[in-house]
């Protein structure tokens, strides 16, 4: 948004970097199982994947957008985050890749750069995709732990912990539907949201509907919604700032501002309150 003070930035990294399911207790004492979350400081492998997430993101944006016209060292460099993503945890790639598919299919259509550029950077992950599925879900997998298949399931871990599927659906999703609500009419020339939210839309199903048959309740398919939803959250709070710059692309109502700042805290407060009792011991996740 180009704010002259650094402290917003610092404000944003640290919000960026807290959000959490809005927690409430009485409804369900724990604030990330079932809720999920944007966030999660328990998981190595998550902790990873998210600076190389956020760099395969950008960059396949800014390669997908400019086919052609972009600097060769980009769409390299792109592929190797994506790559090294996919070996830290395949569970972004495996959201951003038919969010990236969907994203073609309405407005790419006849743009075969476009189609070309996608092909090439995800190449290197979809072949590692590849031997990781037939190591883990075929006849060719190791025998052991990692051993399973995937099955189709209805909210198999959100399930097993929420008390309400959808109402902690909102919990979490609260923040990027008031900026959805806020900027609805002028989403489709924001792209790297549009794309945010495809990919949080395709981790929602991803994490809902797949599981894996020996550990359902593992969640395994939900570390590609909570990836999705860190950048969803991301992007949603570049917008939510642009909201507030005298020279901002888009012009929301001082009520809605109200009304976003209040859920945007509410979320934020959570996720102090969460950091807090996981250094209390509190909570296992």
């Amino acid at each position: 948004p180009g704010f002259s003070h650094a402290s917003v930035y610092l404000f944003a990294a640290i919000a960026a970097n807290t959000f959490v399911a809005i927690f409430v207790p009485w409804y369900n004492p724990l604030p990330y199982l079932g809720q999920w979350s944007p966030n999660i400081w328990h998981n190595p492998t998550m902790a990873v994947l998210k600076p190389l997430a956020i760099l395969g993101f950008w960059g396949s944006l800014i390669t997908l957008g400019s086919p052609g016209f972009v600097r060769r060292w980009i769409p390299w460099l792109t592929s190797l985050c994506l790559f090294a993503g996919t070996l830290a945890k395949p569970s972004f790639i495996i959201c951003f890749i038919p969010a990236v598919g969907v994203f073609l299919l309405i407005f790419g259509r006849k743009s075969l750069g476009m189609w070309r550029s996608a092909i090439l950077l995800f190449l290197p992950s979809l072949s590692l995709l590849a031997w990781q599925f037939l190591r883990t879900y075929t006849r060719f997998a190791v025998p052991g732990i990692f051993q399973d298949k995937i099955v189709i399931s209805y909210f198999a871990a959100t399930g097993t912990y929420a008390p309400h599927v959808w109402f902690s659906s909102l919990l979490v999703l609260a923040f990027p539907l008031t900026v959805l609500v806020a900027i609805r009419k002028r989403l489709l020339r924001n792209m790297p949201l549009l794309v945010s939210f495809l990919l949080a839309f395709v981790g929602f199903l991803q994490g809902s509907f797949l599981a894996e048959e020996n550990k359902p309740a593992y969640g395994n398919f939900v570390f590609g919604y909570i990836i999705s939803l860190f950048m969803v959250y991301l992007f949603c709070l570049i917008e939510y700032l642009d909201w507030w710059h005298p020279e901002g692309k888009t012009k929301v109502s001082v009520a809605w501002k109200g009304v976003t700042s209040v859920v945007m805290a509410a979320h934020l407060i959570s996720g102090f309150i969460y950091w807090r009792d996981l250094i209390l011991g509190r909570y296992i996740f």
